[in-house]
């Protein structure tokens, strides 16, 4: 019975089969991971049928990462037991890659509606605005962190020790009777959306009406923005609550010019 008889392909044949090059069957017979079912004494090689479902396992251990050395050793120990150990551990692998890709994508649909509805936005007018309630994490109080040098190590630390990716909402909170004597430098904690309620140290923001603007323009002049308000208030008899919050909205990581900057602020009233 000749070799075509018995269901046998030559290397090209099988390689095509396969939908590979030719020599990566030469390779994997060079190391010893995949070799023919057959040598001729002239050199030719042939690959059996059955070889096929063999392939078809080394392409997806690959396509899961392991290593070609991985994958021989797996081949020559293989076992029911120990395929569902190595799918095991790449399906927990493909579930934190489908995690930090969602991730990455509601950042990106985060960051864009940001960015959009703050180019929208209208920074000259003082509003009420009506805001649910709201989980946030927060950094310790800052209380003595009064100095720019300090408020970077404050925001570093914090956005490490929860592993905040660059780019994601941070903000500030102020005390808004601080803010009534003109202490506009200190701060008294960071926070951005808490993702989990159990992590971290969490408040909660309270549903109900705010005072709100939009700034626009540097840092540098930002108490601007919050005299204005506190006049507003004085002005319309609103009376405020305790904290006063900053987001930023349009800023270093979009735009290159500092007046052009737009920082979202918003007071609690009572």
């Amino acid at each position: 019975m000749s070799v075509k008889d018995k269901k046998y392909f030559t290397s090209g044949e099988f390689a095509k089969i396969c939908g590979i090059p030719k020599h990566v069957l030469y390779h994997y017979d060079d190391i010893d991971l995949f070799k023919p079912a057959i040598i001729k004494e002239n050199g030719y090689r042939y690959y059996s049928h059955h070889q096929y479902d063999t392939f078809s396992i080394i392409s997806l251990l690959k396509h899961f990462g392991m290593s070609l050395s991985d994958i021989k050793i797996y081949l020559k120990q293989r076992s029911p037991q120990l395929l569902l150990k190595v799918l095991e551990e790449k399906d927990q692998e493909i579930q934190k890659e489908i995690r930090r890709l969602k991730n990455t994508r509601d950042f990106i649909q985060s960051i864009k509606e940001t960015t959009q509805y703050a180019l929208q936005a209208d920074t000259r007018e003082i509003k009420l605005v009506s805001l649910p309630e709201e989980l946030l994490l927060c950094s310790e109080n800052t209380e003595g962190s009064k100095s720019f040098a300090s408020y970077m190590e404050e925001y570093a630390n914090f956005c490490q020790d929860n592993y905040l990716a660059h780019g994601d909402r941070v903000g500030v909170m102020f005390d808004i009777n601080r803010l009534r004597q003109k202490q506009y430098l200190g701060f008294q904690y960071l926070f951005t959306r808490a993702k989990h309620k159990k992590s971290g140290n969490i408040r909660k923001r309270k549903a109900g009406q705010y005072l709100l603007t939009y700034y626009k323009g540097s840092y540098e002049h930002i108490h601007e923005a919050y005299e204005r308000m506190l006049q507003y208030a004085q002005t319309h008899a609103i009376p405020l609550g305790k904290y006063a919050y900053e987001e930023y909205m349009i800023a270093d990581f979009s735009q290159c010019n500092c007046d052009e900057y737009i920082t979202l602020i918003y007071m609690e009233t009572c």
